[in-house]
């Protein structure tokens, strides 16, 4: 498809983070970002491409491992995925899955899955919010969120992660003029937010988005006592409505073994 900009099964070589492989990831042009470890009581803990993290309903047989811990900024690196130019309209969409039990704090603050770069735009972040709502966010100051009822606790099915892998589409339209941007998520095949007043600093000269990372920082996501895996699969990134997703829309979710 030639609206495609960036697709990814993670279907490469087994790889695990450490100051040796940092700069020489070869999968799908990926390049490290944000490079850091996620400790606990047992240790340290790096981020992996391995068949561990692998949604079975979409394609390839790999996915891409990372950690969370309790506390601030205790999570595993990021990877980042950089556009042949600055975009300023996107669709992308991807799998999710959270270990089984892991639980979210009642002091949740966010927890970052991707982070768009700043560019000569705002920076814009989707992620969770409060205890029931999904959240994105942009420097420019604004949060667009969905209603009460549309977030962890109503996708998991309680204050712990079911376990199981979970569909996530963002699109987003640069605005012209401060407050005509487009910002619209789904989760599991359901509208969650849909915004067309948005701020992402957009104007006269600007040229958009060049990059985002996958998984970013986060704050008080959970009491779990130990680092817990956050797995993302079947990336599709394009500059029309990525229908054409390799993660189905109602996959058969998956278990974390």
């Amino acid at each position: 498809h030639a609206a495609t900009l960036w697709t990814s099964t993670f279907n490469c070589n087994d790889w695990t983070e450490s100051s040796s492989t940092w700069y020489s990831i070869n999968c799908d042009s990926l390049s490290g970002a944000g490079f850091d470890f996620c400790s606990d009581s047992t240790g340290t803990h790096p981020t992996q491409i391995t068949s561990l993290a692998n949604n079975s309903g979409g394609g390839g047989g790999k996915g891409l491992r990372t950690l969370n811990g309790d506390g601030k900024d205790n999570s595993s690196g990021s990877l980042r995925v950089s556009f042949a130019s600055r975009q300023t309209e996107l669709w992308i969409s991807w799998g999710m899955r959270y270990e089984a039990g892991f639980q979210w704090s009642p002091g949740l603050y966010y927890d970052k899955w991707l982070y768009f770069d700043v560019g000569d735009t705002c920076a814009v972040v989707p992620e969770w919010y409060s205890s029931d709502q999904v959240n994105v966010w942009t420097a420019c100051g604004q949060n667009y969120s969905s209603a009460s009822g549309n977030g962890w606790n109503s996708i998991m099915g309680g204050s712990a992660s079911d376990g199981k892998y979970h569909t996530f589409k963002l699109h987003m339209k640069m605005d012209t003029n401060g407050s005509n941007g487009i910002i619209e998520m789904w989760v599991d095949g359901m509208k969650r937010i849909s915004a067309t007043n948005v701020n992402f600093g957009g104007g006269a000269g600007k040229t958009g988005w060049g990059w985002f990372n996958i998984s970013s920082n986060q704050n008080s996501v959970g009491n779990n006592n130990t680092c817990m895996a956050v797995d993302f699969d079947d990336f599709v990134v394009s500059t029309t409505d990525t229908s054409d997703s390799l993660a189905p829309s109602n996959p058969p979710y998956v278990s974390v073994n």
